[in-house]
């Protein structure tokens, strides 16, 4: 049997970071996954481990720095581990992990322990088609999987292998208050968005926020280094060609240094510019270093010599941190680079303005009433006989440009037959109608399927909504409702016609002829009516044509007995 000694933690050095891709055909139905086994069939050693997991669309890796973030809410497991030789070794986790039984999922380890001599851990693997896990080790990285290095260190590479695992799962027939995952941010407009997530609760509380970023330091280093920063005083950095760059160029088994210590009143990041100009084939000769706190992120050597200048960025608590960059030259001379450069360090805290809580039975919800090219945040919270789970890891997205537009129909006291050219909701046009009326009035709405009447208090009755169908519409009295939003696209709203009578809208905003709007698309036989009058296809024309009107809605009668559909 197979094994390898990376995975899923190299022992021999401190710090080891894997990532390794399960499908969903290995992962078979949906249900709680409250644990994971390893076979080891090397030494036994005990190891510092965090796990996590995390839904994908990835089913494999394309590079050695192609790693899928993690955040602190898919962590499944934290603590010390014994590994035991020649069999199994079974990690119960903390915080059960939701499958959803579609998806593919990372399993991520993180090893921060004391490196161990030969013989080494080596558990089964198997072979794949592709490169489905990724792997690094180093004695002085301090690997971030929240944040993982877009930089290659000196010992990290893909496999076209993964570990074998024993997987316990059990089933969802009921409710659970476990933290959802898969949170996704789509349809965004200038004014909504649509989250999804996945989770089995008997609901969930939704919370949309702002982040209001606060911009701590913003250094393009165009004429000075600023004064609160501590540069090198042996081999100080120095402003070249609107960067700083370290001073310890050609100077053998030196050090250059430059540091900025900063109060993060809340969470937020770092990020900054760099490009690292070593020597040798690893970045154990020279190299280009950047530690947060003491401890070393970013370790880049001559690995980044034909990369030019890269961007990085990285998360940070509340309160104060130190950053140092810092590059040390090896006893040898490189005479094209012994540099590192940095540029545009950007530093900034976030606090989150959160609304309140929407409370959703579904596992969707529609964000209206968006301000266009804003950024928002979202999360979602599982509940389940009481029981709130902790929050799903935080989304942030940014609305379109507004392209809304408005639309006044004038209606009748009576009824009328109504459709619409805008992407709204039936809570939309039943706000219009109630604003647009005095108080007290009754309203009817009438679908082709159902109806709905407001007694002056609440609606009563449901109906089927679709913005492509006509709606008849009853009103006390004459009015004019006003609605705003997207424009329909036709071509993304097909119409399908059914023998007999059908209620279809009209959504575009200028009047068409019966020949402009349908096209090639009627049979001989088949009618069209207005509230006023109707039209007759004879095969070669329409008999008594009139046009269609923004804002009115008609009835198709179909003679075929075929579905058909057509888009205006």
């Amino acid at each position: 049997m197979t094994t390898n000694n990376y995975l899923p933690s190299y022992n021999y050095y401190t710090n080891s970071l894997t990532e390794q891709i399960y499908t969903s055909d290995e992962l078979g139905s949906a249900g709680l996954i409250t644990s994971i086994a390893f076979y080891n069939g090397g030494a036994e050693k005990t190891q510092d481990y965090d796990f996590y997991m995390k839904a994908t669309t990835k089913d494999s890796f394309t590079s050695n720095t192609d790693w899928i973030a993690v955040s602190e809410s898919d962590k499944v497991f934290s603590g010390s581990v014994t590994v035991v030789a020649n069999d199994w070794t079974t990690i119960t986790f903390s915080t059960p992990f939701v499958y959803d039984g579609t998806s593919n999922v990372v399993l991520v380890t993180d090893k921060q322990t004391q490196w161990s001599s030969e013989p080494h851990m080596s558990c089964r693997v198997f072979s794949t088609s592709s490169s489905q896990a990724i792997y690094a080790y180093d004695d002085n990285v301090d690997f971030n999987p929240m944040s993982p290095s877009s930089s290659s260190v000196s010992s990290n590479d893909v496999l076209q292998m993964k570990n074998q695992i024993i997987v316990t799962k059990s089933g969802l027939d009921g409710c659970l208050s476990a933290t959802p995952t898969s949170v996704e941010v789509s349809n965004i407009t200038g004014n909504a968005a649509s989250v999804t997530w996945t989770g089995f609760g008997e609901s969930y509380n939704v919370l949309l926020g702002i982040p209001n970023i606060t911009v701590l330091a913003n250094e393009d280093f165009a004429s000075n280094i600023p004064a609160n920063w501590t540069n090198d005083a042996t081999y100080p950095w120095t402003i070249v060609d609107g960067h700083i760059q370290s001073g310890n160029t050609g100077v053998q088994s030196s050090t250059s240094s430059i540091t900025v210590t900063v109060n993060y009143p809340s969470d937020g990041t770092v990020e900054f510019d760099a490009e690292c100009m070593g020597e040798g084939s690893s970045s154990y000769y020279d190299h280009c270093d950047f530690i947060i706190d003491g401890t070393r992120e970013l370790y880049a050597g001559a690995n980044l010599n034909t990369a030019g200048w890269l961007h990085y960025i990285y998360n940070v608590t509340a309160g104060e941190h130190t950053f140092t960059w810092s590059y040390t030259k090896d006893s040898s001379v490189n005479s094209t680079g012994d540099y590192f450069a940095v540029d545009n360090v950007v530093i900034k805290s976030v606090e989150t303005t959160w609304n309140a809580p929407v409370t959703v039975e579904d596992t969707e919800y529609t964000f209206g009433g968006l301000t266009p090219e804003t950024e928002y945040c979202v999360k979602v919270q599982g509940v389940c006989d009481g029981v709130e789970s902790a929050w799903s890891e935080t989304v942030t997205f940014t609305t379109g440009e507004d392209t809304s537009v408005t639309q006044n129909i004038t209606l009748s006291s009576g009824w009328n037959w109504w459709s619409t050219n805008l992407d709204i909701t039936l809570a939309d046009l039943k706000a219009a109608l109630v604003e647009a009326l005095p108080s007290g009035s009754s309203i009817t709405i009438k679908s082709q399927l159902g109806s709905t009447t407001w007694n002056g208090t609440a609606w009563r009755g449901t109906i089927e909504w679709d913005v492509t169908k006509m709606f008849k519409i009853q009103v006390s009295s004459n009015c004019q409702i006003t609605l705003t939003g997207t424009p329909l696209n036709p071509a993304e709203h097909p119409v399908t016609i059914k023998k007999g009578n059908n209620w279809i809208g009209f959504p575009l905003s200028e009047s068409s002829s019966l020949n402009e709007a349908f096209g090639s698309f009627p049979v001989a036989g088949d009618i069209v009516k207005s509230k006023t009058g109707s039209s007759t296809y004879t095969g070669n024309g329409w008999r008594t044509p009139f046009n269609l009107e923004p804002g009115k809605g008609y009835i198709y009668q179909s003679v075929s007995n075929d579905n058909r559909t057509f888009s205006f």
